[in-house]
Order: structure tokens, then C-alpha cells, then sequence
């Protein structure tokens, strides 16, 4: 309780914080954790996918344990993608520059990172699939925050949002990319909407700390035969926010916390 009364005390600003191998986030202030809250998507985990459980048991340890490094480590690579060349366009960087920029410093990144240059090739090609083929461009006007802490100091949960962002229109979006070995998901298997719940908690959560609340959600969902979009709608931000704060209680009374 203390350590939730310090943190309630602080500044977004002033405080830091990294996932721990227990699927925690330590948040620190002046590198002293004064809290320690479950990240987004351990909470999601509660929330079985019976597609992925299907996949799961039709497959050895060994063929499972490799299909969920690919998926990892081509989702890191399409990620640094983004993130470099959104960086880029806040630095003030043209379209162009970007791009560059991104091409150069992400490739270098993820061999420093040991990832193998076949996950490389995948997460790059999945990053052009999206950047290409959809209206990213044009739609991302001003990234606001790439890769940021976010937090509920109210319900007790911490993620890092892919990206925060102005649209074409001034609204404030939520963004999240995604990978998938299919080319085309419905939009309501439970993969889809435990994404759209990881919005809606990122969206609250931003809400909580700067009063904004977002406009809308987007998921750009990249596979080797394209991608897809998402949108999660103003309207429907409370109504994914409640099926995450159930899988939350689920967690917390796991866990008794």
C-alpha cells in the first residue's frame, strides 16, 4: 500500500519502467521500484485462444517452440521498423529520410539483438506489406509516443503502446501492429479481440495520465499475403474495457493481488 501511495504521488514524467522475466512491469523513480503492476498482455493471457490451443497440441515441443520464436522475432523486427521510421518523422525527417533512416538503423539493431536474418527479412517484409499497401503513411501525421510506458495507477496494469499518434484529422489514435501466418482473419476470432481489449487498455490508460481520451483504435496486422486493418471504435473503447478488466480480476485473483 505505501508503494501505491508513492507512486500515485509522482509524475508520469518522472517515472521509468521495464517488463520482467515474470511478465511484470517494476515501475521506478529515480531507478527504485516503488510499484510493480502485470503488463498487458500477461493479463490477456488468462483469455484462452482455442485456435492457438488447437495449433499447440497438433504440434511437438520442439515445432511449437520454433513457431513461437518466428512469430516473436519477426513481430520485434516489423516493430523496429515502425518505431525507427516513426522516430524519424518526429525528428522532423521527410518521408523519404524516414524511410532511409529506418532501413539503415533497424537492420543494425536487430543483428546486434542476435535476431536471425531470416526472422530479419520476415518482419521487414511484413513492415512493407502494411507500408505499402494501406494509407499509413498518409494517416500517421504526427507520432505522438512510439514504444511508451503506459500505465493505471486506478486499476494497477502497465504496457508499452506501439504508438500514439494524430491522424490526417487531428484525432488521436491508438496504433498497434501485429503479425499473423494467415492473410485473412475475421474479425471475430478471439486473437482479434483480446487486440482490441490490449487497446482499449492502452487507450484508458492514456486517458488516466493526460485526460485526453483517444478517438479511435487502429490495428494494422501484416502476414506474408498482405494485411489487414482493425479499427476500435470511441464507442466501443469501454465496451473492450471491460472484458479487459475481467481478465485483470482473473489475474489479480490468481495471483491475489
Amino acid at each position: 500500500m505505501q508503494e501505491q501511495s508513492i507512486l500515485f504521488k509522482m509524475k508520469y514524467s518522472d517515472i521509468t519502467g521495464e517488463r520482467n522475466k515474470y511478465g511484470l512491469y517494476e515501475l521506478k523513480y529515480n531507478d527504485e521500484v516503488i510499484a510493480t503492476y502485470p503488463s498487458v498482455t500477461t493479463i490477456l493471457a488468462t483469455i484462452e485462444d482455442p485456435d492457438v490451443l488447437e495449433i499447440q497440441n497438433n504440434l511437438s515441443k520442439e515445432q511449437w517452440d520454433f513457431v513461437s520464436k518466428r512469430g516473436c522475432d519477426r513481430g520485434t523486427a516489423m516493430h523496429l521498423f515502425f518505431e525507427n521510421y516513426s522516430k524519424a518523422l518526429k525528428e522532423g525527417k521527410d518521408e523519404e529520410e524516414a524511410l532511409l533512416y529506418t532501413q539503415k538503423n533497424s537492420l543494425n539493431e536487430l543483428r546486434e539483438q542476435g535476431i536471425e536474418e531470416d526472422f530479419i527479412k520476415m518482419g521487414r517484409d511484413f513492415f512493407y506489406n502494411i507500408f505499402n499497401e494501406s494509407d499509413y503513411t498518409k494517416e500517421v501525421a504526427n507520432p505522438i509516443l512510439m514504444e511508451g510506458l503506459l500505465f493505471s495507477r486506478e486499476y494497477g496494469y502497465a504496457g508499452r503502446v506501439d504508438l500514439v499518434y494524430q491522424d490526417n484529422e487531428g484525432n488521436i489514435v491508438i496504433g498497434d501492429y501485429k503479425t499473423s501466418s494467415q492473410s485473412d482473419v475475421p474479425d471475430y476470432k478471439m486473437k482479434i479481440l483480446k487486440y482490441k481489449m490490449q487497446i482499449a487498455a492502452y487507450a484508458m490508460a492514456f486517458y488516466e495520465i493526460t485526460k485526453k481520451m483517444p478517438d479511435y483504435g487502429k490495428i494494422w496486422m501484416a502476414s506474408s499475403g498482405g494485411h489487414q486493418e482493425f479499427v476500435v471504435h470511441k464507442s466501443e473503447l469501454t465496451i473492450f474495457f471491460e472484458a479487459f478488466k475481467s481478465a485483470l480480476k482473473k489475474y489479480n485473483d490468481k495471483h491475489k493481488r
